[in-house]
C-alpha cells in the first residue's frame, strides 16, 4: 500500500488526494478479491493445477519457489538471466518476490505472489488518473479512471498470476508520454519502457517498438520525406539484426498456441 505513496508525488500537488483515494480505493477492492479467491484454492485444492484458471499461473508459481535457498540476490539475479531466454523480467520479479518472502517471512505464498501483480493494477489506476487528466476535469477523471479499472479486463488480470498487467501498465506510460508535449528526451523513457516490455514478453517488445515510432511521426509531421527515409532505414536495419530471432520467436509462438488448443479441444 505504501508504494503507491511515491508514485502519486508525479501528480500536481493539488490532485494527489483524488489520486490516493482512487488508489486506496483498487487496492481494498483487489486485497479483498484476493483473498476471496485464496479462500477458494483452499477448499477446492487441485494439486495439478493449483490457481485453477490456467496452467501459466502454476508454473508461474513453480518458477517464482526456485528463489528458495539463495542467500544472495546479485546470485538469483545472475542465474535468472543465465537460465532463461525469454520473459526474464517477470520471472525476476516474482522470484524476488519469493526471495522476500523467504528471507523476511515465512516464505513464498500464493496470496503474495497475486499481490505483486495487484500492485502493478494499482499503480496503473494513478497512471490511467494522470491520462484522463489530460482531457478531463478531475471529477470525471476520477470516475473514467475507475469505471475503465473495475469493468474492463484490468481488474481481472491485476489478481492473477500473469504478466498481463505488468505489461499493461509499461504500455499506458508509453502512451501516457506520446499525448504529453513533445520533447526529445522522452525518447529515452519510451526506449526504456521497450526494454521493459521486451524482457517481460518479447512479443509484447517487438510491439512497443510502435512507441517510438509514433513519437518521431508526432514530433516531424511536417518533414514527411524524413520521416518515410528515417523509418524505411530503422526498419532495414533492425529486420537485417534481428530477423533470425524475431521469426523464431512468432513461429514458436504460433506453434505454442496451435499445439494448446488442440489438446484444449481434444
Amino acid at each position: 500500500m505504501l508504494a503507491g505513496i511515491p508514485f502519486g508525488l508525479t501528480i500536481k500537488k493539488k490532485e494527489r488526494f483524488r489520486a490516493y483515494t482512487i488508489f486506496n480505493i483498487v487496492f481494498l477492492v483487489t486485497t479483498i478479491l484476493i483473498l476471496i479467491r485464496y479462500n477458494y484454492l483452499l477448499i477446492n485444492p487441485d494439486p495439478t493445477n493449483a490457481f485453477k484458471s490456467g496452467i501459466d499461473q502454476s508454473e508461474v508459481y513453480d518458477r517464482a519457489e526456485l528463489a528458495y535457498g539463495y542467500s544472495s540476490y546479485s546470485v538469483l539475479l545472475i542465474d535468472t538471466f543465465r537460465d532463461y531466454l525469454e520473459n526474464q523480467g517477470y520471472y525476476l520479479y516474482v522470484r524476488t518476490l519469493s526471495y522476500l518472502g523467504y528471507n523476511l517471512f515465512d516464505g513464498n505464498h500464493e496470496v503474495l505472489q497475486m499481490l505483486g501483480s495487484s500492485l502493478f493494477g494499482c499503480l496503473l489506476s494513478i497512471l490511467l488518473y494522470k491520462l484522463f487528466l489530460l482531457f478531463f476535469t478531475p471529477r470525471k477523471a476520477v470516475i473514467y479512471t475507475l469505471v475503465l479499472f473495475f469493468l474492463s479486463p484490468i481488474l481481472q488480470h491485476s489478481i492473477y498470476l500473469l504478466r498481463d498487467i505488468h505489461v499493461t501498465f509499461v504500455y499506458t506510460i508509453a502512451a501516457y508520454i506520446l499525448l504529453k508535449e513533445y520533447k526529445i528526451k522522452n525518447y529515452i523513457w519510451l526506449a526504456i519502457c521497450v526494454v521493459l516490455a521486451w524482457v517481460i514478453r518479447p512479443q509484447s517488445g517487438m510491439f512497443a517498438l510502435v512507441f517510438p515510432a509514433l513519437y518521431y511521426y508526432i514530433g516531424n509531421k511536417k518533414n514527411v520525406s524524413m520521416l518515410v527515409f528515417v523509418g524505411s532505414a530503422l526498419a532495414v536495419v533492425f529486420f537485417v539484426f534481428f530477423y533470425n530471432t524475431i521469426t523464431t520467436e512468432l513461429t514458436e509462438t504460433f506453434e505454442f498456441y496451435e499445439n494448446r488448443t488442440e489438446e484444449m479441444a481434444s
